[in-house]
Formats: structure tokens, sequence, C-alpha cells
């Protein structure tokens, strides 16, 4: 019997069937209907929300919350998500330590999976 923490004995996977594999028809429908969420979201950068005043008027104000939320679905959409300072420094000490090339351009995603190659070698 396995000990605390270890579920399953050396050499028995928990998860033998790997990853499961995305429904195909949702991939499909959520890529037909991107530039349409692009848009939804482009309109939300200028979201307003009404906030009732006595007499029955009301007042339109910014609603400043689904501004940000939406400049950053955009941004990261577009430029990929920021990298923490730690990762980003260390991958500017490794471009003028070892001659790495110039990294301007890529995506963070790219920028951490360079750092881990950088880091750990090769898989």
């Amino acid at each position: 019997m396995p000990g605390i923490g270890r579920p399953f004995p050396p050499g028995i996977s928990g998860n033998a069937g790997g990853r499961p594999k995305a429904n195909i028809k949702v991939v499909r429908l959520a890529r037909k209907v991107t530039l349409k969420a692009m848009r939804a979201l482009e309109a939300a950068l200028d979201a307003e929300r009404t906030i009732p005043v006595k007499d029955g008027d009301a007042l339109s104000v910014p609603d400043h919350a689904t501004r940000v939320y939406a400049a950053e679905a955009l941004l990261n959409r577009g430029w990929g998500r920021p990298c923490t300072a730690d990762v980003m420094a260390k991958l500017v000490a490794d471009v003028q330590e070892q001659g790495l090339p110039e990294t301007t351009g890529l995506t963070t995603d790219q920028l951490e999976r360079m750092w881990k190659i950088a880091r750990e070698g090769l898989p």
C-alpha cells in the first residue's frame, strides 16, 4: 500500500490516459466566434454602468472593472501574458552573458520556454 502523498505505486500513473483531448466541436465553435468575441472585448473598453439617483434619474459612469478586464484580455491575446520581473531579469542576464539570440518580439510563453531550456537543457 502506498504511503501518504503517494496514492499510486511506483511506475503506475494516476492519469494513464494522459490529458483529455479537447472537444473538437467546442474548439471549432470557439474559433468560429473569435472575431465576434474580440469585438465584444473591444466594445467593453468603453463600458459604462448606470447609477440611479433621486427622483428616478440615472447617471452613466465608466465601468472601470469591465474596462480593465477587457483591456487585459485584449493585450494578453495580442502580446502574450506579461512575465514576472524575476523571469525577465534571468532572460536578460542570459542574453547578456551567453549571447543568446535577440528576444524582442517573442511572447512571454516563448521567453519562459527559452529560459526553461537554458536552465534545464532540451527535453
